[in-house]
């Protein structure tokens, strides 16, 4: 593995731009997007979208890093070009849950890889990790094209996105923080205008109450 010759914090994500510069994809653009990505970068941008992983954290994943009958991803270091530094932006190792739908999108970019199991998960065509600005002008940019999505949508987006739909789901704040790495519960609740209405919070306490009284314990 590389080093830093230098403190790495430039290179990692940059703070958070404000609410209204967010662009957060819905469930169905986000398959709409995963559809018109090549197949070779399918699950790239597909885990991106539903474990809201950072760019080097994706680049710099290995098999090994994977468990897919647990269906879990160590995370625990990032990759800036070639260099990969044994650290996340906030410094903590965390794991992340995978989805059904992306275990098996996993499973299958896996047998089309023709590396060892201790290679990169997710390369280019020559078999090195993915350049991040390579992905987004050949790649990334003609799929929101094909998608019919907003062209300014970023990679960063993707995170996002998953911020807001696993909310959206029904998670937790503490579990969407867990899952994407946030210390601070402001970050994951800066995603909350993004679900649904908190009025739809309140209205399933109702629902809870008059399934209750209706059949009491």
């Amino acid at each position: 593995m590389g080093t830093f010759e230098r403190d790495p914090a430039s290179w990692f994500d940059a703070a958070a731009p404000a609410a209204d510069e967010r662009r957060v994809l819905s469930l169905t653009e986000v398959e709409r997007l995963v559809a018109a990505t090549p197949a070779p970068y399918r699950a790239f941008v597909a885990t991106a979208a539903w474990t809201g992983m950072r760019l080097g954290e994706l680049r710099a994943l290995i098999w090994a890093d994977i468990d897919l009958e647990a269906r879990l991803i160590v995370v625990d270091k990032t990759r800036y070009r070639q260099c990969v530094q044994r650290a996340t932006k906030n410094g903590d190792t965390r794991v992340v849950p995978i989805p059904r739908h992306l275990a098996d999108e996993l499973r299958r970019s896996r047998a089309a890889c023709l590396h060892g199991a201790q290679d990169v998960v997710f390369c280019g065509i020559r078999g090195t990790p993915i350049d991040g600005d390579d992905f987004r002008r050949r790649v990334f940019a003609p799929a929101l094209a094909r998608a019919g999505l907003d062209p300014g949508t970023r990679i960063h987006d993707l995170r996002h996105t998953s911020a807001s739909l696993y909310l959206a789901s029904g998670a937790t704040v503490r579990e969407v923080m867990e899952i994407h790495g946030w210390k601070r519960m402001e970050t994951a609740l800066r995603y909350l205008h993004t679900t649904a209405p908190l009025t739809d919070a309140a209205d399933r306490l109702s629902e809870a109450r008059r399934t209750a009284l209706d059949d009491p314990a």
